[in-house]
């Protein structure tokens, strides 16, 4: 009787080692699928979290609005709310002080749209002087169009403000938002004004 050494044949070596290579392909493929998606997820959660942000501080800019008057660079008397397609300022209260330092508690804010961006400048000094420039930041980014409408006391909704015959100091009733955001579509929000 002749006896057969033991271990494996070079046959079945190659087969363990096709199977064991297949096997880690898919686990590879599957892993890879699974951090994609992470990563995703996150992506998309972080732009989420700064749309968020981004329109809690417009809510705080706008819930907060002053009936103050302010001067441009020239001296000439601009209204707290001035409104253009694309672009926003207002005088906004609620500035803390908590040292009680001898300024207002007043802020003038301005937004715009500009290349894809939402942008806010802010300046504790209401009226400018000749030669100043606004430092704007990027509030939110991916913004394709802004469209901003005033309620007016009428109850028309406009494009600009402040409406040709209004009081220099007329605030609108209510303003809605409208945003265009590359690859969400249009966002509306709107919101009731002090």
């Amino acid at each position: 009787m002749t006896r057969r050494a033991a271990g494996f044949t070079l046959l079945e070596l190659l087969v363990a080692l096709m199977v064991f290579a297949v096997l880690g392909t898919l686990a590879y493929q599957g892993l890879r699928g699974a951090l994609r998606a992470q990563e995703a997820a996150a992506e998309v959660q972080a732009r989420w979290t700064a749309l968020q942000r981004a329109q809690a501080l417009f809510e705080r800019d706008l819930t907060q609005l002053a009936r103050r008057s302010v001067r441009d660079a020239r001296g000439d008397a601009e209204p707290p709310l001035l409104a253009r397609p694309g672009a926003l300022q207002l005088v906004r209260a609620g500035v803390p002080n908590p040292l009680d330092f001898p300024r207002a508690d007043l802020l003038r804010v301005q937004y715009r749209l500009r290349d894809g961006r939402w942008e806010r400048a802010a300046s504790p000094v209401l009226d400018a002087a000749p030669g100043d420039a606004p430092a704007f930041t990027t509030v939110f980014a991916g913004v394709r169009a802004a469209d901003l409408t005033w309620l007016d006391e009428e109850g028309r909704w406009r494009a600009d403000w402040p409406p040709p015959a209004a009081a220099p100091d007329a605030l609108p009733r209510a303003l809605a938002l409208r945003w265009d955001i590359a690859g969400w579509g249009v966002l509306e929000r709107r919101w009731v004004l002090p």
